[in-house]
């Protein structure tokens, strides 16, 4: 009889060891997911995407990132008394925008109130800001629970930009919504996809 419990015990131990140590990795916490997502593509440094909206591409004007550029030949706007060929120009970076940033998409309807545009920065990374909700994601090649859509707030981290670059984009919203898709592998929990408002 004793034998037959060393041996359960000699059994059991190691396989709840094994459960408690897979259980961890398995698990996606609140930490452990803005941790995976920052370490993501789209939260590293480098050239990455920002959608600005109109108070802020109207503050770059103001203040010398972009300018009016030359008249796009293929878009026109109703004609109005402010605008009466109807012309479309669109927003370049000046010089002292190249420094900072890579490229600016958007157009000036003269007459009309600005509008959004996007914007490739050059250095500036993404920071988490919080995690909000985490719940299981659609069936992607696996067993339920071992995707995960994760919703979340992020802002752009400006902590190493200089003061009037700070200043420009700090014209735009103070947290944005996000959501990721992760899925759990062999090593771990990565991101699918990243959704950015």
């Amino acid at each position: 009889m004793k034998w037959r419990t060393t041996i359960i015990g000699a059994v059991t131990i190691p396989v709840l060891i094994s459960m408690i140590a897979c259980g961890g990795k398995s698990e996606l916490s609140r930490g452990k997911a803005t941790k995976v997502i920052q370490a993501s593509d789209k939260f590293t440094p480098g050239n990455q995407d920002a959608h600005l909206k109109a108070d802020t591409v109207r503050v770059g004007l103001e203040q010398g990132f972009w300018q009016k550029g030359p008249e796009n030949p293929h878009l026109f706007t109703d004609r109005t008394a402010a605008n009466p060929d109807g012309k479309v120009y669109t927003i370049i970076l000046t010089p002292k925008g190249s420094t900072y940033f890579s490229s600016i998409g958007g157009f000036i309807y003269p007459g009309q109130p600005l509008g959004e545009a996007f914007l490739q920065t050059k250095t500036m990374p993404r920071r988490v800001v919080e995690v909000t909700g985490i719940a299981d994601g659609p069936e992607i090649e696996g067993p339920q629970g071992t995707t995960k859509d994760v919703q979340f707030t992020w802002k752009w981290d400006l902590d190493s930009v200089p003061k009037e670059v700070k200043a420009l984009l700090e014209t735009g919203p103070k947290a944005s919504k996000g959501e990721a898709l992760m899925k759990l592998y062999d090593d771990g929990w990565r991101v699918e996809e990243v959704k950015l408002d």
